[in-house]
């Protein structure tokens, strides 16, 4: 759907690596205070993409994605409020989460 956006967690990364810096040129790093994620939305939408974002939020102790129809990734600044993250939360329609060392996944779907 177009109205969804995907989220990664990115918990080994701190928001001044370099290494993120072609990210930010995708616009598909936001920040909430130290915390960076990956987003994926129509404009960066591709296999690529989601593959090169999943891999890098990666690490076998943690592994977090959301779907969801939150519409606070438009604007030009890339620094969520707690608000936008309260607006994630509430407009989540699946989750994933790694289970198993990175073996497996659950999965939760919203069901309305």
């Amino acid at each position: 759907s177009n109205k969804l956006s995907c989220i990664f967690d990115e918990v080994t990364r701190s928001p001044d690596e370099s290494n993120l810096k072609a990210f930010y040129e995708k616009k598909s790093v936001y920040l909430y205070e130290n915390e960076v994620m990956y987003v994926i939305r129509e404009l960066n939408k591709n296999h690529e993409f989601i593959l090169k974002c999943a891999g890098k939020s990666f690490s076998f102790w943690h592994s977090v994605g959301v779907l969801t129809e939150a519409d606070c990734f438009k604007n030009d600044s890339n620094i969520l409020s707690l608000e936008d993250i309260q607006a994630i939360c509430k407009k989540t329609k699946m989750m994933f989460i790694s289970a198993y060392d990175g073996e497996a996944y659950v999965l939760w779907e919203k069901i309305e």
